[in-house]
């Protein structure tokens, strides 16, 4: 059973990742993903990255969509994304693992430069990719940037994209990786 927190945490990301905001996820807002993801970079579609990003993100949504997809109606309504996620977190190690490759992809997507670590700028495209609000005053970075560098390297990043999901502390920093929910 997913706590009050993880209900409203897991609402937020299901309104973040619904791309057209039509109040269903679906393969459209995927495409929406891949689309804004490919222009920031500079990936034309054909492009090695473009195929490379249109696999992850595609893949995932066959993945989301065969398992929380419970009325085959090839979209992915709030209740869905709920019982999907309940479902998953109620092994924590598994659920880890299923989203450790993600996690990395995400930040290999963000970390721009490719310097190992991910800038307060490099953090703003995340969230204007996904329909958050920019972190204009640095509040949401700072949270996340535990030892106050400036960065996130990658195993911060991966501790906080796991923690998201996880965390049951309602002050725990990564509850605001998406902003406030």
């Amino acid at each position: 059973m997913l706590t009050d927190l993880q209900q409203r945490k897991l609402a937020h990301t299901f309104k973040l990742w619904d791309a057209n905001q039509d109040g269903v996820i679906e393969q459209v807002d995927y495409e929406m993903l891949i689309d804004r993801v490919a222009a920031v970079r500079g990936w034309a579609p054909g492009s090695a990255g473009y195929q490379q990003l249109q696999r992850m993100y595609l893949g995932s949504w066959e993945a989301t969509r065969a398992y929380a997809d419970k009325n085959h109606d090839s979209q992915v309504s709030l209740a869905e994304w709920l019982a999907c996620f309940t479902d998953w977190l109620q092994d924590p190690a598994a659920f880890r693992q299923r989203i450790h490759p993600l996690s990395e992809a995400v930040f290999a997507l963000l970390d721009q430069d490719a310097d190992g670590t991910i800038t307060r700028d490099e953090w703003d495209l995340h969230a204007r990719l996904y329909n958050a609000v920019p972190d204009s005053t640095g509040a949401i970075f700072s949270r996340l940037d535990t030892d106050g560098d400036g960065r996130l390297p990658r195993d911060e990043f991966i501790a906080v994209s796991l923690d998201f999901f996880l965390a049951e502390d309602p002050q725990a920093p990564a509850n605001w990786m998406f902003g406030d929910f």
